[in-house]
C-alpha cells in the first residue's frame, strides 16, 4: 500500500479530516491536523511528507511584491515558498503560535527577539535555497548533491558566494532511475536550476519534493495548484527550460 493511500486513511480514523481540503480549514483547524500528524509520525521527514500531501491541490497563487505585507504565511494558496512553508508547518504543533513565527524567523533577516517580525518585502532574505540552507543557524535542508555523482559529473551551481563551501547542481541529462535509487529517504528538498535566465548568482527557478523517490510534489504555475508529478518526465519536460538539480535532505531544527 503507498504511502499516500496511507496517509489519508491516518487522517480518516484521527478524525483530522474535515469537510473541506487543508488549504480552506481555519487556524483551529489546521492545529488539530497538525497535532494528529505529530503524535502519529515521530520523523519530521514523516511529519514533512504528510504535510506535502495535505497541501496537494492547494491553489498557485503570488502576491506582487509591492503589495506585500503581514501576515505572509499562508496555507490557503501555495507559492515558490512551498518548501519553506510546507516544512515550517511539519516542524510545528500549532500553526497560528508556531508555524508563522517560525518561518518568519527564517525567512526575515530583521527580527525582533520576542515578537513577531515586521515582515515587508525590504526585509526578506531573498529565495527559499539560501533561507532553509544558512539563514540565522536555523536551516531545514542539507544540500547533499555533491555526494550523489562523481565530481566531473557536477556543475557549479555559482550560489557559493552566500555559503562556506561550493555548491553544485546535477545537469538535466544526469538525472535518471538510477540517480533516483541513491534517494533511500522518504522525501528531499529539490531545487530547479536555470542559468540561462539569471543575472548575478541567482540560479534557482523552481522547488519542490522529491517523494518516494519518483514523486515530485510541487507548486505548479502551469497548473496552478500543488501537484504531485512523475519526477523523471517531469525533468524530460522541462529539461529544455532547467539545466538540473539541486537535491537536499531535510531536517528539525528543534
Amino acid at each position: 500500500m503507498s504511502y499516500f493511500v496511507l496517509l489519508i486513511l491516518f487522517l480518516l480514523l484521527s478524525g483530522a479530516v474535515f469537510a473541506k481540503p487543508f488549504y480552506e480549514l481555519a487556524p483551529k483547524e489546521i492545529d488539530k491536523v497538525l497535532s494528529d500528524v505529530r503524535l502519529k509520525y515521530q520523523t519530521f521527514e514523516d511529519r514533512a511528507l504528510a504535510v506535502a500531501c495535505l497541501r496537494l491541490e492547494t491553489p498557485y497563487f503570488i502576491v506582487p511584491s509591492e503589495k506585500l505585507r503581514p501576515p505572509l504565511f499562508q496555507t490557503n494558496t501555495a507559492d515558490d515558498t512551498f518548501v519553506l512553508a510546507t516544512l515550517t508547518l511539519a516542524e510545528a504543533t500549532f500553526y497560528s503560535k508556531q508555524a508563522f513565527y517560525n518561518e518568519a524567523k527564517i525567512k526575515y533577516y530583521k527580527i525582533p527577539l520576542k515578537r513577531p517580525p515586521l515582515c515587508y518585502f525590504e526585509n526578506v532574505t531573498q529565495f527559499t535555497y539560501y533561507r532553509l540552507h544558512s539563514i540565522n543557524e536555523s536551516y531545514l535542508c542539507k544540500d547533499i548533491t555533491a555526494n550523489l555523482l562523481a565530481p566531473e559529473q557536477l556543475k557549479d551551481a555559482k550560489i557559493h558566494g552566500q555559503f562556506r563551501e561550493k555548491s553544485f547542481y546535477i545537469p538535466c541529462n544526469k538525472v535518471n532511475a538510477g540517480l533516483l535509487k541513491k534517494l533511500s529517504k522518504k522525501i528531499y528538498g529539490v531545487w530547479f536550476v536555470r542559468e540561462k535566465a539569471v543575472s548575478s548568482e541567482i540560479v534557482i527557478s523552481h522547488e519542490g519534493f522529491i517523494a518516494e523517490g519518483k514523486y515530485l510534489i510541487h507548486a505548479s504555475s502551469i497548473e496552478k495548484k500543488v501537484v504531485k508529478a512523475d519526477f523523471l518526465k517531469y525533468i524530460e519536460d522541462n529539461s529544455d527550460y532547467f539545466d538540473g538539480i539541486i537535491v537536499s535532505e531535510l531536517h528539525c531544527k528543534n
